[in-house]
């Protein structure tokens, strides 16, 4: 009979066998995993109600947009690079004006009456008729 329950002889079915207190760990160890695998249960019913109706998102059409916006955002940033860049340019050709325009008049301060007079002188008038 001992053979037929799987033990090689009575001394095998002997240390098998379990003390009271030693059953009583393991019956609780049993109702404790009893327990939650209810609670795992009741979890996962509620997971599969509070997710029914919402349906998977197109990863791969999401990924495709990410990456048409990853790309817009590069060209954005090189064309603002670019922008600053002629920007700066360009103030340095606006500082380059102004400091022309400052030099045309003192240019024109210093001899400006000089054209005036050989523009008189040349259409025939006097220069001492200038008042000058």
């Amino acid at each position: 009979m001992v053979a037929e329950a799987g033990f090689a002889d009575i001394s095998a079915y002997r240390a098998s066998k379990r003390s009271e207190q030693q059953l009583d760990a393991l019956e609780k160890a049993i109702d404790g995993f009893d327990q939650q695998m209810h609670a795992a249960t009741v979890r996962l019913a509620r997971a599969e109600e509070a997710a029914a109706g919402i349906e998977s998102p197109d990863l791969e059409t999401l990924e495709a947009e990410a990456n048409r916006l990853a790309q817009a955002s590069d060209d954005a940033v090189a064309a603002r690079a670019q922008l600053e860049s002629e920007a700066d340019a360009m103030q340095k050709l606006v500082k380059a004006l102004e400091a022309l325009s400052q030099e045309m008049a003192g240019l024109e301060e210093e001899y400006g009456g000089v054209v005036v007079r050989i523009a008189y002188v040349a259409g025939g008038k006097k220069p001492n008729k200038l008042g000058g």
